[in-house]
């Protein structure tokens, strides 16, 4: 089967596949413990951090539409 066949799925790697999950983990667990350790303007910081998550879930159910 060649490559450019519209049939076979595209190969894809680890770092790839997980790349955005870890990225979008990192901003949340990070946002997490900010809220924790700080008050005032950085804790809005903070909770918009830890609501990352949802924000590229929405994203990413408004683009498969």
């Amino acid at each position: 089967m060649r490559p450019s066949d519209p049939n076979v799925p595209e190969r894809r790697g680890l770092m790839m596949i997980f790349a955005f999950p870890a990225l979008v983990f990192t901003i949340s667990l990070s946002g997490l413990v900010l809220a924790l350790l700080f008050q005032g303007w950085p804790d809005a910081l903070s909770a918009l951090a830890a609501g990352s998550s949802l924000f590229a879930l929405g994203f990413l159910f408004m683009k498969q539409r």
